[in-house]
Parts: structure tokens; sequence; C-alpha cells
């Protein structure tokens, strides 16, 4: 299906890998409007609000970086692709971070919440320095883990007070799920492989994390 829909086109604007180009599009187009939503909500009236919307507008940018490099080839645009790739590993770690500071300002009181800000402020600043400087996505792998696992004990916290908890945890399952599924390189067909996969259940699991930031019960005051 994605082959069809590139068959007008010249083979040079045709993208290396259709489909993984088209669903990592799609993901930056729902987070892209799942901030700008979220701007025009109430949530914007709480920080906690604005950094679930600071989040979206990170995984919007990793998404679209990530699209630009499955379109292009490896052989003829290895620097290129190499820059895109430190953009998506530093876009998904303030995309982490800044779900886990949302998380504490929804969830924690002082003093707690200040330490969990300031471990997602220099987690942060880890993850991007050592991605940057060693070009390893491992580190941002387990910055990404380690948020969303905080985050989910967070949900656990306030299961029965917050009727934002039940969402936000399963979108951090279904996160997990889609983390899975790209890392076991399952693929369904030739021309759907394990990113693109990947892309269409996370884009599940940012739904389920959207509608829960709606439903915040934020207790900064």
């Amino acid at each position: 299906m994605t082959r069809r829909l590139f068959s007008s086109l010249p083979s040079s604007l045709v993208p290396a890998e259709p489909a993984t180009t088209l669903t990592d599009l799609f993901l930056a187009a729902q987070t892209f409007s799942y901030a700008a939503r979220l701007r025009k909500g109430p949530a914007w009236a709480h920080k906690s609000g604005r950094l679930w919307a600071l989040a979206f507008v990170a995984a919007g940018i990793a998404a679209l970086a990530g699209a630009v490099v499955h379109a292009l080839t490896e052989e003829r645009t290895p620097r290129l692709r190499g820059g895109l790739w430190k953009i998506v590993g530093l876009a998904t770690s303030l995309g982490s971070a800044a779900m886990l500071a949302a998380g504490a300002l929804a969830a924690l009181r002082r003093p707690y919440r200040g330490a969990l800000l300031a471990f997602a402020a220099v987690k942060f600043v880890i993850a991007s320095v050592a991605t940057w400087r060693l070009g390893d996505f491992l580190y941002i792998i387990v910055d990404y883990a380690a948020s969303m696992v905080i985050l989910l004990a967070l949900q656990a916290r306030q299961w029965r007070r917050s009727p934002a908890a039940s969402w936000l945890t399963g979108g951090v399952l279904v996160s997990f799920l889609a983390a899975g599924i790209q890392q076991s390189g399952l693929t369904l067909h030739k021309h759907f492989n394990y990113n693109d996969l990947y892309h269409v259940v996370q884009m599940a699991g940012f739904h389920l994390l959207y509608a829960g930031v709606k439903r915040v019960g934020d207790r900064e005051g």
C-alpha cells in the first residue's frame, strides 16, 4: 500500500523506508495535535498540563526527525542521518523529563516534588550529553524507561484519588508494549516491519496519555 502511494513520484523522491516514514509522520501529527489541544484547554492553566504539552511537542519533533531519517538512504547521507538521530535522542529525552516533571507536580507535595523535579532535570542533562557526545542511543532508552517506571509508580500511588491514573497507567503500559515490539524485530509484512508496528502501537499509547492528561487532578496548589 505504501509503495503504491509513492508510485507516481520519481525514484529519487521515494522514501528509503516508505511505511516507517509515513507512520513516523502520523505520529508527529498526532502528538503536535495533542499539544495544540492542551494549549487551548483547561489543562494549560496548570504547570503539569504545560509540561505534558511540552512532552508531546518533543515527541513530535523526535517523530519528525525520525521520518526524515527513514526517508534517507544511509549510504548517501550518513552524516545527516547521524545528526538527525541525535535530534531524535535529545527530543525523546526532553519528552521523558517533561512527563516525569508533570507527574511529580500532579502527584507529589514538597519536599518529594522538588527532589523528583531535580532528578528529572539531572537525568535529562546526563542522557543528553551522553547521547550527543557518544552517539549511543542506549542512554536514551534507559533514560526513557526510568521516567516511565517512575511515572507508573506515581499513578499507582494516586490510583483511587485521580481519574487520570488509569488512563496514564494504560498509556505507559502500551508504550512499554510498543518498545518491546520495536526491540523484538517482529515483522508482519515485508513492507510493514517492527518499526512501523511500534509507531502504530505507540500512537495508541500517546492517545491514552493524552486522555489521562485531560483528567489530571492537579495538586500544585
